[in-house]
């Protein structure tokens, strides 16, 4: 009984949502598509379900067809959009535009290595590197010097100019400098 019933949940869900190839979608760049692209593949998509719910060999010569049509389609699209671009590159307008776009390629290329924004002890955000450098200095000092005998100023934390000493050490024990 069971069984039946779970048979029949999984067909009704195949016949309202249908059902994919099985594949992750794909990061594939679709900026030169155009509406006649989206008309073939969606045609393209219909037949493959239609295809796939009957299996027979005439919507298998259908399915064919809608996937040769999509294709050239696709070509088309693509060599239009493509010669646009270059025709826009060989302007004074489109250099421009090329550094535009190799900047854009580089930038997205980058991970984030370095914090561009953070939060003071009051919730306050930096957004200037001096700032966030202040920061990241007095949030070490805090937690390397929390045994410190003098307080120190943390408005004054410059490292630049001279050397400080905040006091910072390691706890060794009796046992550890025995050993050496």
């Amino acid at each position: 009984m069971w069984e039946k019933v779970a048979s029949d949940i999984k067909n009704i869900a195949k016949d309202i949502l249908g059902v994919s190839k099985g594949k992750a979608p794909n990061s594939k760049s679709s900026w030169w598509w155009n509406p006649n692209v989206q008309e073939k593949i969606k045609n393209k998509k219909l037949c493959y379900k239609n295809w796939f719910n009957f299996k027979n060999s005439d919507n298998w010569e259908i399915y064919k067809v809608a996937r040769k049509d999509a294709k050239k389609a696709i070509c088309d699209a693509k060599t239009l959009a493509f010669s646009d671009l270059y025709n826009r590159l060989d302007t004074k307008e489109g250099e421009r535009y090329m550094y535009k776009l190799a900047k854009q390629r580089d930038r997205n290329s980058k991970d984030l290595v370095q914090v561009k924004c953070i939060k003071d002890e009051d919730q306050k955000i930096f957004f200037l590197e001096d700032d966030i450098q202040q920061r990241w200095m007095r949030y070490f000092a805090k937690l390397f010097n929390e045994d410190c005998e003098y307080k120190i100023d943390y408005n004054d934390l410059s490292t630049l100019n001279e050397h400080k000493d905040f006091c910072f050490y390691r706890r060794i024990s009796k046992l550890k400098l025995e050993r050496l």
